[in-house]
């Protein structure tokens, strides 16, 4: 039922890996979206949808960048993964590694 300790390993990997992908994305997403506060003011003036406050961006706006910081991280290290380990190159001794008599 539970499985063996292969599986087991797998899984805490995974959760470590996605609890530090989110805590990455924490002050990531701070930095961006007061980053992007012209962009913010633009679309509360456009659109009327209110975007900045007497003290910042309104919590969607974090929210939305949370979201995407968090995508943009999994399909960086998706692709990382897919390339698969990197192999060295074989070591070659000294004279090319041919034996001379």
């Amino acid at each position: 039922l539970i499985g063996n300790g292969d599986d087991m390993r797998r899984v805490g990997r995974s959760l470590l890996v996605l609890a530090g992908i989110v805590v990455l994305s924490v002050p990531l997403t701070f930095v961006i979206t007061i980053a992007l506060l012209p962009v913010w003011s633009s679309i509360e003036r456009r659109w009327g949808i209110e975007s900045v406050g007497h003290s910042g961006p309104a919590d969607w706006c974090f929210w939305v960048v949370f979201a995407i910081c968090i995508v943009a991280i999994c399909i960086i290290m998706l692709l990382v993964d897919a390339r698969g380990p990197r192999r060295r190159p074989a070591v070659v001794p000294a004279g090319g590694g041919e034996e001379t008599p």
